[in-house]
């Protein structure tokens, strides 16, 4: 049973830090890309090559 525990506490360990690490690199993703982030933390990039109207 201790086992049994043993791996499911760090199957959820293993998740939490996924999930960090995933929530890390996208937001240095966005600041690397001159963004910055809302409350919601969506991202947010202004100027971006879709707001610049075409030549």
């Amino acid at each position: 049973m201790k086992n049994i525990i043993t791996i499911i506490v760090a199957i959820i360990i293993i998740f939490y830090a996924g999930m960090w690490s995933q929530k890390f690199l996208m937001e240095d993703e966005c600041l690397d890309s001159g963004g910055s982030y809302n409350e919601n933390g969506i991202c947010n990039i202004a100027g971006s090559h879709q707001d610049v109207p075409p030549k």
